[in-house]
């Protein structure tokens, strides 16, 4: 094979490894940090798209068959794997916005009182 396109999967690898370590970390954030890993995820994902781009141009470079073909195999094969993790990665990032959303729609209306305890308008004025 291209030592280009090695050198490219190696990347890809590192950039895949990446994105499901932070797709399952997000579950435990919130807030900014969830935010800023929500970004980064995107950023990933990104540059792993690029470089699956760069890894099709090199397999479609390829004159020799012998060679062409196991690169258009893993590409396939690298090309569903990112489609899956940028799935997963929407439903997480979904999900947290999601429970975010939800907080406030919970909490609407309701102001904190000198005790820091949710307290409507109404009830205060009783």
């Amino acid at each position: 094979m291209s030592h280009i396109f090695d050198g490219y999967e190696k990347e890809l690898l590192e950039f895949t490894a990446s994105i499901a370590r932070n797709t399952a970390s997000l579950a435990s954030l919130d807030g900014d940090a969830k935010a800023e890993r929500v970004a980064l995820i995107d950023s990933d994902v990104a540059e792993a798209e690029a470089l699956v781009r760069r890894m099709d141009l090199e397999a479609r470079s390829m004159q020799n068959p012998a060679a062409k073909d196991p690169m258009s195999a893993k590409l396939r094969e690298y090309k569903t794997e990112l489609a899956r993790l940028k799935r997963d990665a929407a439903t997480a990032a979904k999900a947290a916005s999601s429970a975010r959303s939800d907080r406030a729609q919970l909490l609407a209306g309701a102001e904190l009182d000198d005790m820091h305890a949710p307290t409507s308008h109404s009830q205060r004025e009783r």
